[in-house]
């Protein structure tokens, strides 16, 4: 399945599914926005990749400029984009640099990232409204080459989740409180293996301090997992999920009542959407029939899902939206296509109905887009 090094989050707050609506909102239908930040490259596997946005459509994200680099963006709502994001004890070569995971709007922004040291040595980072950086480093993280902290999430409580290397190259999550406290933790059945372990995305983090992970086991197959506010851990896996390497099941997304999406990875190696409630129960599901991929990224607090699918021939310039009731809507971002990279990556939806997320060109160049909720 689809993955790459650089990572992200969303924040979700509102109402249980009790309370959704089955009726389709107002913004199901609505225009598309396409941008490039200023300074991205525009080479293959070169540009923009949005990650995250607020509740005003602020939205951050990391793009990679023409000599492979990566930096930090800030998109206001109006189009205009404040200056470059770039840690400074962040590396100015190919594969180093700052990323952006995440932004919270709490009486002014914060956004959270990442970033590569000119030893390849990895370090996690909070910026605060003034613009101060703020080192994030777990204690147990790994300092060699491809090793180290990855700060993914934060949420209205001030606490930060996110993963680390270790020497051995596994991966564990950790989550940090506000007073600077660590406390690290693993899936019940994480391998210990080098690209083992446990890993939060961007997304996995809950107001109340509920972590979602995805951990590999020591036979490479992938499994969700929970980590509790009272430390309790519970992991679990979509009936249809194969059992070999490389399959399993991914969460990418909690919301504010502990609601999940996500993938699993079947026997015959075609992934599937899922959704996961609170009590245990999951839905499976795809975008369209006889499809071969589909992937719902992000949940809101609404209960939608967003994501993108790739049709019966392969081709991923596909987007959807699920509905609560299960209704799924698709749309295609204008210029997405195919190539040596696919239409659609990954999205991200807020709880007023706005997606973000990025596409590729037909000569594999990405570039971000906005799907205004009206």
């Amino acid at each position: 399945m689809k993955r790459i090094s650089i990572l992200l989050l969303i924040c979700c707050t509102c109402f249980g599914l009790a309370a959704w609506p089955q009726a389709q909102p107002q913004w199901w239908h609505h225009k598309i926005i396409t941008f490039d930040a200023p300074g991205a490259g525009t080479g293959s596997n070169q540009g923009t990749w949005p990650a995250s946005m607020d509740s005003a459509m602020d939205i951050v994200g990391t793009y990679f400029d023409s000599n492979g680099a990566y930096h930090g963006f800030l998109r206001y709502p109006d189009g205009k984009f404040a200056p470059p994001i770039d840690d400074p004890n962040a590396g100015t070569g190919s594969g180093q640099g700052t990323s952006v995971n995440n932004i919270l709007d709490s009486r002014g922004i914060w956004i959270i990232g990442n970033y590569s040291d000119s030893n390849g040595v990895g370090h996690g980072f909070l910026l605060d409204p003034k613009g101060n950086f703020t080192e994030i480093d777990d204690p147990d993280a790994g300092t060699g080459a491809g090793q180290g902290t990855n700060s993914e999430a934060i949420n209205q409580a001030g606490e930060i989740a996110g993963n680390f290397t270790d020497s051995n190259g596994a991966w564990h999550d950790f989550l940090l409180d506000r007073n600077g406290n660590f406390t690290n933790w693993d899936c019940l059945q994480a391998g210990t293996g080098s690209s083992q372990g446990t890993v939060n995305w961007m997304w996995l983090l809950t107001p109340k301090g509920e972590v979602q992970a995805e951990c590999a086991d020591s036979s490479n197959v992938w499994h969700g997992s929970i980590r509790y506010p009272n430390g309790k851990i519970i992991d679990f896996d979509a009936k249809d999920a194969g059992t070999g390497s490389g399959q399993g099941t991914v969460p990418q997304s909690i919301n504010s009542q502990g609601w999940i999406s996500g993938v699993y990875i079947d026997a015959q190696n075609n992934t599937h959407g899922f959704v996961r409630d609170p009590w245990g129960k999951i839905t499976e599901f795809d975008a369209k029939k006889g499809i071969q991929y589909t992937d719902p990224w992000s949940i809101n607090s609404e209960g939608y899902a967003a994501g993108m699918y790739c049709d019966a021939q392969g081709n991923c310039q596909h987007g959807f939206v699920r509905a609560p009731d299960g209704t799924i809507t698709t749309y295609v971002v204008p210029g997405a296509c195919c190539g040596s990279v696919a239409g659609i990556w990954w999205v991200n939806m807020n709880d007023e109905g706005a997606i973000t997320g990025n596409y590729a060109d037909t000569n594999a160049v990405w570039h971000g887009f906005l799907r205004l909720p009206y």
